[in-house]
């Protein structure tokens, strides 16, 4: 599978875990990069998450383990773990709402049979109330796990689980979980252990992409409140429409594939209406859409088509773009998440090979 772009892989997370046309990089003075470390952090930083108000959400390896951590507006850090501590439970915030309520997954050790153990889902408020969860798996597969990406103002959690042994393909499907605990699970049409859930939006609409069983094409999809899905292919393109990204308003974005099975970037509005782009600079079909905001900026990493370097774009409502590298051009560049003020927080690597995160602060028009 050719998606899961920052958030996708379990593996990655927890290891870390030039002219440019139509570009307003030339016109304006680029916005402050400032690099993330949290303090005692020994072997790396990574930034996964950002909210309206611009408090950011991550993990960090320290000698002791992996720590959760909480970054505020005035640069202070508050770290927290997992019930089973940091050495054991290693733990991956993957969302953080308005109200400053976290989701994400934590590694068990003696949960499952197969390697490491497996995952459980967890909610963590503000006020360092933290709540355990699982989506209806089944404990007796070798890897039982709940991995939960997005969560709204309301609380709503939105992810998947693995149906089966994580080893056998396909093997997950979505869920959506309400503030009071209840547990929702749904797979798109046909898509019965191949629906992988990306966001949800602020009425509740879960969004993602699926692969058909039936003759194995890849579709977008929408599930609304009311549980009811829509199908999402880019019109006159062939299967292969993943949706990547959901705003508040209900605004998604992803890619497709073409007949040469090259990537373009899409931005569908509510009503339905497709605008199609590529990112000027990258090599062909060589980016991938990770966010979107309620301004309608979309933000996703590409591969430049000169120097092969990995750097971040922003498409902006009105069509035009900047891109700019957080650290070292020579190591990857990733994108978490893009707030509604245009702040980006993500993860570089450096010439070291360690994981620092960043925040490239938004400003008015940037």
């Amino acid at each position: 599978m050719r998606r899961n772009i920052v958030k996708g892989s379990l593996s990655f997370l927890l290891v870390l875990c030039g002219l440019l046309l139509g570009s307003r990089a030339s016109a304006q003075t680029q916005s402050p990069i400032i690099t993330i470390d949290a303090p005692g952090a020994t072997r790396g930083t990574v930034a996964t998450a950002i909210n309206a108000s611009g408090v950011i959400a991550g993990y960090y390896f320290a000698s002791d383990g992996t720590h959760g951590f909480v970054r505020n507006l005035d640069g202070t850090f508050v770290s927290f773990d997992s019930p089973l501590g940091p050495s054991a439970g290693q733990i991956v915030p993957m969302s953080i709402n308005n109200a400053g309520v976290i989701t994400g997954f934590y590694n068990d050790p003696n949960f499952g049979s197969f390697g490491n153990g497996a995952v459980h889902g967890f909610v963590r408020k503000p006020d360092s109330t933290f709540t355990t969860f699982d989506a209806p798996i089944d404990p007796s597969n070798p890897t039982p796990g709940t991995l939960p990406y997005s969560i709204n103002s309301a609380g709503q959690i939105a992810g998947r689980y693995w149906i089966c042994n994580v080893q056998d393909n396909p093997c997950t499907d979505g869920f959506l979980r309400q503030p009071d605990g209840t547990i929702a699970t749904f797979a798109a049409p046909n898509g019965q252990g191949s629906t992988w859930t990306q966001g949800i939006d602020a009425a509740g609409a879960v969004a993602g992409y699926f692969v058909d069983l039936t003759n194995f094409t890849e579709h977008g999809f929408l599930r609304a409140p009311d549980a009811t899905f829509t199908v999402i292919d880019v019109p006159g393109a062939p299967p292969g429409t993943a949706i990547t990204a959901i705003n508040a308003r209900g605004e998604t974005a992803g890619t497709f594939l073409n007949t040469q099975y090259s990537n373009h970037g899409f931005l569908r509005s509510p009503n339905g209406t497709f605008t199609v782009f590529d990112v000027p600079a990258a090599c062909s079909g060589c980016f991938q859409v990770a966010g979107v905001n309620d301004a309608g900026t979309v933000a996703g990493t590409f591969q430049d088509g000169i120097d092969d370097s990995t750097q971040v774009f922003l498409r902006f409502a009105d069509g035009t773009f900047t891109n700019f590298s957080p650290g070292n051009r020579s190591g990857y560049a990733l994108v978490a998440g893009i707030n509604s003020s245009n702040s980006v927080v993500g993860t570089y690597q450096d010439a070291n090979g360690a994981p620092h995160g960043y925040l490239r602060s938004g400003n008015a028009g940037n």
